[in-house]
């Protein structure tokens, strides 16, 4: 008998399909077996739905500690269970900036008890912390996030020697470097003519951070991975360019893995004048060739995982009537899993692909698995429950997060999550949040470096 029984549903991993019963004791899967021979004290009939391993988002800002008038772990992991999310990996531009050990111990006491999913934390590099690279993994940080162009929060950016230094240590104790990619000084060149000619409208930001700018950036990050063996990860990766640089690259052994974002494969430049402030983020919208590219990228393999980029700003800060006043991100992480379950039901992915690109790869490329990321007897049993067949309409005013802004307002969705289950525990039923704040970090195993 088992302390839960997931019963009639169809199980889905990166390799296929199967009827299957779950038995879950302790917190872990214990049994998967032929529907109808397992038993439990509480019995969740999820007959015609799908059961995947639980749904990983990789790249989120819930702004806690520091900036939670925009987002805090409670309302942002609220949004991610209602999302059928059940683990979230959040970055670590919150005040203060995960720069050392103590910090991110600071960091991980303060979130206990505040979330709703299972959580792992980045660390952030700068050229000024590159010597704390070792002691922040030994407390299981996933990687460390960089940029190579200014943020909205103003973390320094690293220069080609820090990278260098960066991705032989990350490496060396079995992390990765994780690097937002722009150049920083086109990105100076395009704004100083933009706001000379008196462009404060929201297309400006679009032209002020052309595709060069990713491209040039990833593949600088990318020969300096090579030349030292490094482990890089790209965050949201958003141009043709991009795609194609790793693509290649992986050719040749360089050990690069990339995510990209509903916000890059849904939405183009065709829709920057309709969303106005709600289209601003960095990497800016491309484009509509580019998500031709990004497509083919996540049906070759290039592409491994699939993030929301959640970056939550207040009401004033994304409605500011001059764009350069206008702070950067989207509110994501409740959508992503709805929008690309209606990707699925239109034929542009299989749920085999959401499984792998939202779960399997994810705990694979960050140091989860096995515990994380996978349908097998001994790992968490963390499960997103989707009804493929249930229709809803993205609105913000059902959104759980602070802002209620979303640039897929009112966008129709068929397939939604219908049960988020962490660790045997139902935290959403139905759109419902049920019980406590009982998350956990989930410290990141070291990954040896192997041929990408």
């Amino acid at each position: 008998m088992f302390d839960l029984l997931l019963q009639g549903g169809i199980l889905v991993t990166g390799q296929g399909r199967i009827d299957a019963d779950i038995g879950v004791e302790d917190g872990a899967i214990a049994a998967i077996a032929r529907p109808g021979t397992l038993q439990g004290r509480q019995t969740l009939d999820v007959k015609g739905r799908y059961v995947l391993p639980g749904l990983i988002d990789a790249h989120v800002h819930f702004r806690d500690p520091g900036f939670t008038y925009k987002e805090d772990f409670g309302t942002g992991s609220q949004a991610a269970a209602a999302g059928g999310i059940t683990m979230v990996v959040d970055m670590p531009n919150t005040d203060p900036r995960v720069t050392d050990a103590e910090i991110l111990r600071v960091k991980k006491a303060h979130l206990q008890g505040r979330s709703f999913v299972d959580y792992g934390l980045y660390a952030s590099l700068t050229p000024e912390n590159v010597d704390n690279i070792e002691a922040l993994a030994g407390e299981g940080v996933v990687g460390f996030k960089s940029f190579t162009a200014l943020s909205a929060s103003r973390t320094p950016i690293m220069d080609d020697g820090s990278m260098l230094e960066a991705l032989k240590r990350v490496t060396a104790c079995g992390s990765l470097l994780a690097l937002h990619a722009e150049n920083q000084s086109i990105l100076d060149w395009n704004r100083e003519r933009l706001q000379a000619e008196g462009r404060t409208d929201c297309v400006a930001h679009h032209l002020a951070r052309p595709p060069i700018a990713e491209e040039e950036a990833i593949n600088r990050a990318v020969y300096l991975a090579a030349s030292v063996g490094g482990r890089l990860h790209i965050c949201h990766i958003s141009t043709a360019g991009g795609v194609r640089i790793i693509r290649e690259a992986r050719l040749y052994g360089v050990l690069v893995t990339t995510e990209t974002t509903p916000f890059y494969l849904l939405l183009s430049t065709d829709d920057a004048e309709r969303l106005g402030p709600l289209g601003v983020t960095n990497p800016p919208l491309r484009p509509a060739e580019h998500r031709e590219e990004l497509w083919a990228g996540i049906a070759d393999g290039t592409i491994d995982m699939l993030v929301s980029e959640h970056s939550p700003h207040s009401f004033e800060e994304k409605t500011q009537k001059n764009v350069w006043e206008v702070k950067s991100g989207t509110v994501v992480v409740q959508t992503t899993v709805p929008l690309m379950l209606d990707q699925v039901n239109k034929g542009l992915l299989r749920l085999e692909d959401v499984a792998r690109l939202c779960s399997e790869q994810v705990a694979d490329v960050f140091g989860f698995a096995p515990r994380k990321g996978r349908i097998a007897v001994g790992s968490d049993a963390d499960f997103t429950v989707c009804d493929m067949a249930q229709k809803g309409e993205i609105r913000g005013v059902d959104l759980l997060n602070k802002t209620k802004l979303t640039p897929f307002e009112g966008w129709p969705v068929q397939g939604m999550p219908v049960y988020t289950i962490v660790r045997g525990q139902v935290v959403m039923a139905e759109g419902r949040i049920l019980g406590k704040p009982e998350g956990l970090f989930i410290p990141a195993a070291p990954r040896p470096a192997e041929k990408g």
